[in-house]
């Protein structure tokens, strides 16, 4: 909804978004039918399509960064970690154990 800087620092500023985290909801929904896989699923990638298409990376996804609105619907939350590719700063690595691809993993990974 808004960026602003302060305090040397970058921020943005979302809507408030009521539901749970997805871990959350699905802890309370085992196992879930394939087509509501599909359901939170694709909306979440067209998103990171978009996002890629304006040559933004997306980084640090896992389920306690996907909400699910109390309509049913995911949001992703979180956008920190998210960089633009079109920088010539390098990219810090980032990872959430269990989530992160094995490559980051190792100190000396690219």
């Amino acid at each position: 909804m808004r960026f602003f800087e302060g305090y040397h620092t970058g921020y943005m500023v979302m809507e408030f978004v009521e539901g749970e985290s997805l871990s959350a909801w699905i802890g309370k929904r085992r196992p879930l039918p394939q087509q509501t896989v599909i359901d939170i699923c694709t909306p979440l990638l067209k998103g990171l399509g978009v996002m890629h298409l304006a040559s933004y990376l997306r980084r640090d996804i896992k389920p306690a960064n996907i909400f699910i609105r109390s309509d049913g619907g995911p949001v992703l939350i979180k956008f920190g970690s998210a960089r633009s590719l079109d920088t010539d700063r390098g990219l810090t690595a980032m990872a959430s154990p269990g989530y992160a691809p094995l490559r980051q993993y190792h100190t000396h990974g690219n």
